[in-house]
């Protein structure tokens, strides 16, 4: 029974659209009709609601609104005309004038500011870390050499958004996914090798402020500000082998692999980072853009929770792992697709 009924809603919530869409389309031949006939008052019998839906096209709005423009300022209404011209700025708000248009026309465009006011940018991109020491504290460093940080290649992705104070100036927040890792090789008991090759589950909160300029088209900026990290998770393949094929691989009594082994315990939760970002964006159509961003982290908390660093037995006795007290530094190079909103007014 309850799938009748769902299917009886459907069927007259498509019915009523039908209906209302071809009431929309009638309406749009009448007004043309009336305009070229020079009925003017007939235009007043418009329905607006037929702007707010899909029953139009965006040129169709376009056109309609064009032409109760021109019948205002036709019948010198001012207040009409500059209503309507409110409405096709939203509809449309990357009109161009066209070489037809009344010089009243174009005068009353020309009078409305139309600036961004909401950016949304959604990014995907690939980083790189590298990971200074601030301390060493591994069983190597004291034995031999110390360790070797090698940054691996991660990727970072999520939304960014912009709000505009002024069209030159902007303040963001976001939220990012990233993914990032690093390989470290540690000489231990002077013929023995321990791998570590942890990865980090991060969520950034970038915020900040972007100067920027537009030129035909494009859009460049540069910004600043502070991005924070909450570790949601870092997991490592642990490893150890030979320095030489003189010695036996391993050592007695331990695993010589250990995959996806969970090390968040010994890594701070919360961190933070200074930020400074630039690009470049293009328009592509009705409020897209395209965008390419270059941005750079500079890490400013120790990434080691230092409570907990000698408490994971399974690092210390079965891979004589202590690590090192380091920071994060990140770059991450990011393509996206932007979403513009814009502030119109008088």
């Amino acid at each position: 029974m309850n799938k009748w009924k769902i299917t009886i809603v459907l069927l007259f919530t498509l019915f009523f659209k039908n209906v209302v869409g071809q009431d929309c389309y009638q309406q749009v031949e009448n007004i043309k009709r009336a305009y070229y006939n020079g009925n003017f008052d007939e235009l007043n019998s418009f329905d607006k609601d037929c702007l707010k839906g899909n029953h139009l096209s965006k040129n169709e709005k376009s056109e309609v609104l064009r032409l109760l423009i021109d019948a205002a300022i036709i019948e010198n209404n001012q207040k009409a005309a500059t209503e309507n011209m409110q409405l096709l700025l939203e509809v449309n708000p990357e009109l161009t004038i066209r070489s037809t248009d009344r010089a009243a026309f174009i005068e009353l465009y020309n009078s409305f500011k139309i600036d961004q006011k909401i950016k949304f940018n959604f990014q995907i991109g690939s980083n790189q870390s590298d990971y200074p020491i601030l301390f060493y504290r591994s069983i190597s460093s004291i034995t031999s050499e110390p360790g070797n940080y090698q940054p691996d290649k991660g990727f970072s992705s999520g939304i960014m958004v912009d709000y505009y104070l002024k069209d030159f100036a902007s303040v963001f927040a976001g939220v990012l996914f990233t993914s990032t890792s690093y390989v470290e090789r540690e000489e231990i008991l002077d013929y023995q090798f321990v791998e570590i090759n942890e990865t980090y589950h991060l969520l950034n909160i970038p915020l900040g402020v972007k100067i920027s300029k537009q030129i035909k088209g494009y859009e460049s900026f540069i910004g600043g500000g502070v991005s924070f990290q909450y570790l949601q998770k870092s997991f490592a393949d642990l490893s150890h082998f030979p320095l030489t094929n003189e010695f036996v691989s391993g050592i007695p009594g331990i695993p010589e692999f250990a995959q996806n082994y969970n090390t968040s315990s010994i890594r701070k939760k919360y961190t933070k980072s200074w930020l400074i970002l630039g690009g470049v964006s293009r328009k592509i159509g009705n409020s897209l853009e395209v965008n390419m961003v270059y941005q750079f982290e500079y890490g400013l908390n120790n990434l080691v929770n230092v409570n907990n660093r000698y408490k994971d037995e399974v690092l210390i006795n079965d891979y004589a792992y202590v690590s090192d007290d380091f920071k994060r530094n990140m770059s991450t190079f990011f393509i996206g697709i932007s979403k513009v909103i814009y502030r119109i007014k008088e």
